[in-house]
């Protein structure tokens, strides 16, 4: 069994349920990790999980706003259970500053996909 982690993947995105956060946007992080079967015998990039496509799936999920970042952190995992059926699949969204007021460092929502 092997852990693989891509983390703080870095995005300016549209999520929230205030009305302003649809038009200045926040700075978010995704954090994704796969627990997956990969004895470390191989060195073939198609046995193991490839951060290009982690990252270009997570970029194209982050230019859909929605509300909730709880929401999209089990639309991001759904998104890889879809490519890599037989991982197990962490995702974290961070939101940056997530209050129109108040001082507040970021949220976070974090789902877990088993196998």
């Amino acid at each position: 069994m092997a852990i693989t982690a891509i983390e703080g993947m870095q995005f300016r995105a549209f999520h929230g349920v205030h009305q302003e956060e649809g038009v200045v946007g926040n700075r978010f992080s995704v954090d994704v990790y796969f627990e997956h079967n990969f004895e470390g015998d191989s060195d073939d990039l198609r046995r193991c999980i490839d951060y290009e496509q982690v990252y270009e799936r997570v970029a194209k999920r982050m230019k859909r706003p929605v509300r909730l970042i709880e929401h999209l952190a089990h639309l991001i995992a759904d998104d890889f259970r879809a490519l890599w059926p037989e991982a197990q699949v962490r995702v974290r969204v961070s939101k940056y500053h997530p209050l129109p007021y108040g001082i507040l460092e970021r949220t976070y929502a974090e789902v877990v996909r088993p196998i």
